[in-house]
């Protein structure tokens, strides 16, 4: 599991994704004058902000070996994913 979560938090091609997302949203945000899709940008914005923070936690989590991969959620556990590591 550390192996995986190291390789994840490791990825450049998920960093890459990220960025490239956020500076895609960016310049939506930028080109417009619409409220509405601003405000729709910045809460892609802040999705994606979640996520990578969500990630950090839970790869911390792993690496604490607190075994809470949850990110400090309540329930939002993956089932399936704990079932297989059974």
């Amino acid at each position: 599991m550390k192996q995986h979560a190291k390789q994840l938090a490791t990825n450049p091609l998920l960093e890459k994704i990220c960025n490239e997302r956020e500076a895609d949203i960016i310049e939506r945000w930028r080109s417009t004058s619409s409220m509405l899709e601003r405000e729709s940008a910045w809460y892609e914005l802040k999705a994606i902000e979640g996520f990578r923070e969500y990630l950090a936690t839970t790869i911390s989590n792993i690496f604490a070996g607190d075994g809470d991969t949850s990110g400090g959620t309540a329930g939002s556990g993956d089932t399936a994913g704990d079932a297989a590591k059974e």
